[in-house]
């Protein structure tokens, strides 16, 4: 069978959110709408506006509502606007006809001065078990937006990451939760999209440590960290995964220990 992508990111929200397992760790997403964006403003303060197809961060928009002005980030820029009409405005222009969505805004952790998020890559075994494989961190870099590698985020070591933000013992809980999500969210997702092997988790940690799920990735980069020892992060394990279900191509090694 063929490994199964969902490039849409609305329909991949609104099956999580069906879970009431998993509804707690999805943040408020809808379509883009002008009464949807004024209403999560007025709820939230700060939202994201991302196309609801593409990868790598590309189009994100980070808006915010402050001292009766509107700020509107994209990439490095950041501009303003007096009302809210101005606001729409200048969006509608920017995403045109193509699928958007409005995703409540979480405040980040940060380290080093630089907020960060989580990567939770998820993979089906040869045994047909859905199993943790990495658990990451990404720095943001020039980008005022995204964290993503490509607009100059850097990984790091999520034990790092965490080291300054909570003790041992959370920080165990935390790692154990987030590699339980990922497990929980691919079984949910695999029952409405059959056919899928592996996916990513994008989490992001708001000031009370509790884990949001932004988006799921039906193939995620499997192969940026290969070179980087990072704690929780089984390369060997990852390659072996990827090339049983045909997504790298290599020979696997027959071991005694299997997954």
């Amino acid at each position: 069978m063929a490994i199964r992508r969902v490039a849409s990111k609305l329909k991949k929200t609104l099956a999580l959110q069906r879970s009431a397992e998993l509804n707690e760790f999805i943040p408020e997403t809808h379509p883009f709408k002008e009464n949807h964006l004024e209403s999560m403003l007025e709820a939230h303060a700060m939202v994201y506006v991302k196309p609801n197809r593409g990868t790598h961060g590309h189009g994100v928009m980070k808006v915010a509502r402050e001292e009766g002005e509107y700020l509107l980030m994209a990439g490095t820029q950041l501009f303003r606007y007096p009302t809210f009409e101005d606001l729409h405005r200048a969006l509608a222009s920017r995403i045109g006809s193509k699928p958007y969505l409005i995703q409540k805004g979480i405040h980040l952790l940060t380290y080093e001065g630089k907020k960060f998020d989580i990567r939770v890559l998820t993979q089906m075994s040869p045994k047909g078990r859905w199993v943790t494989t990495a658990v990451f961190g990404k720095v943001a870099g020039s980008s005022i937006v995204v964290t993503n590698f490509n607009s100059g985020g850097k990984l790091a070591d999520i034990n790092t990451l965490l080291k300054g933000n909570m003790t041992e013992e959370e920080r165990v809980r935390l790692i154990a939760l987030l590699k339980q999500l990922g497990v929980t969210t691919a079984a949910e997702l695999e029952k409405n999209f059959p056919g899928l092997k592996e996916i990513g988790l994008d989490v992001g940690l708001d000031e009370d440590r509790h884990p949001w799920i932004f988006e799921v990735n039906t193939k995620p980069d499997i192969t940026a960290f290969r070179n980087m020892k990072f704690s929780q992060c089984d390369y060997r394990l990852i390659r072996k995964y990827g090339i049983a279900y045909g997504r790298l191509r290599g020979r696997l090694r027959h071991r005694r220990r299997s997954s």
